[in-house]
């Protein structure tokens, strides 16, 4: 966030949140999405893939609902990676908002 704070200097009209709020992404032009849940080293990948998926839902659901006309930019941080990477591709194609993805 802070990387991004200065670079507003450059940019017109931008405004830089953090939240958890999405009524704050409201008339927004992208949302970066880099939601993670907390890895247990006791728990299973499949239980974790379970977990960051309805993270994932809830995240990008609740952003389209209040910021339909959005660029949902996703970073995926999620574990496991490369099985969330190709679920969130699939899942955000039924969505109208357009997508652009980047694998951390």
């Amino acid at each position: 966030m802070l990387d991004l704070q200065h670079a507003i200097a450059f940019l017109r009209r931008t405004r830089i949140r953090a939240s958890t709020d999405y009524s704050n992404t409201v008339d927004s032009g992208v949302c970066i999405i880099t939601a993670n849940t907390q890895h247990n080293p006791k728990e299973s990948r499949l239980n974790l893939l379970q977990r960051n998926l309805t993270t994932f839902k809830r995240v990008v659901l609740s952003l389209v609902e209040h910021s339909p006309e959005t660029l949902l930019v996703v970073v995926v941080v999620l574990n496991p990676i490369e099985v969330m990477t190709n679920i969130e591709m699939w899942y955000s194609r039924n969505l109208r908002n357009k997508y652009k993805y980047m694998e951390v």
